[in-house]
């Protein structure tokens, strides 16, 4: 099986196919979950993380507001219902990204930035249609606007100042059909200093087969400032509709 990569015009190529694509999908879980915790040990290594440490946002505020809250466990919540987030924070923000389209990574709208971990021609883009196809037939009624962005693969979506919450609306592009068993999402949190928070495994049920108009919901809040979010799937993915409250809210 080859992975689908997608430009910011919707057209797609295949990359070559890895190794692991080729075992079962228990097998594939336990690896990612494994190479997951090599790679979170190597974080601070990797050119992504190194960006969000050199950016600097809120350093000073922000790393004082962690250490005063570091003797305070850590709560962490993960939804995969929409309509229990927006529940939980009627308030939060939209990013609108509709006057970035054709935008590569990094790109950003008020105080949301989206990175990759890639070069630009194949990291995250803005676009208002994949291959013909325009963000109401990937998103269905939960369609807020005419954008949405192309994961190819990851993106580390960060908020200046922290947020208390971020979620997405999230759709399969090149979806996963083996077994009716959805890839894994690795979805990494950080402060907003840059040190590791969380990190966890999660199984879209949704995201198999062919889009539907359906999309999945992944979000994250914590009782302490998220700085960013890592996602990562080694199916493409897309998302659209991102929303945050911002931290002190």
């Amino acid at each position: 099986m080859s992975r689908i990569v997608a430009d910011a015009g919707g057209d797609i190529k295949a990359h070559r196919p890895r190794p692991f694509e080729t075992i079962s999908i228990s097998e594939r879980a336990m690896r990612l979950t494994a190479l997951f915790a090599v790679l979170t040990s190597l974080a601070f290594a990797h050119p992504i993380f190194a960006q969000e440490i050199s950016a600097g946002v809120g350093a000073t505020a922000d790393e004082s507001t962690e250490n005063s809250a570091s003797s305070t466990p850590l709560a962490v919540t993960v939804f995969s219902d929409r309509v229990a987030f927006d529940a939980v924070y009627p308030q939060a923000s939209r990013a609108n990204f509709d006057n970035l389209i054709g935008s590569s990574a990094p790109f950003g709208a008020g105080p949301v930035r989206v990175f990759g971990n890639v070069a630009p021609a194949t990291g995250p883009k803005v676009v208002d249609q994949l291959v013909g196809l325009p963000a109401s037939f990937w998103f269905g009624a939960q369609t807020q606007s005419s954008s949405f962005v192309i994961s190819n693969f990851v993106a580390q979506i960060k908020i200046r100042g922290g947020a208390n919450a971020i979620g997405m609306d999230i759709q399969c592009f090149g979806c996963d059909s083996a077994g009716g068993t959805p890839a894994p999402v690795n979805m990494t949190v950080f402060n907003p200093a840059g040190q590791l928070i969380y990190s966890t495994l999660i199984f879209p049920q949704g995201l198999t087969g062919m889009p539907s108009g359906v999309p999945e919901f992944l979000g994250i809040s914590a009782n302490r400032p998220i700085g960013s979010v890592v996602v990562e799937r080694y199916s493409n993915w897309l998302f659209a509709n991102l929303r945050y409250e911002q931290a002190n809210r």
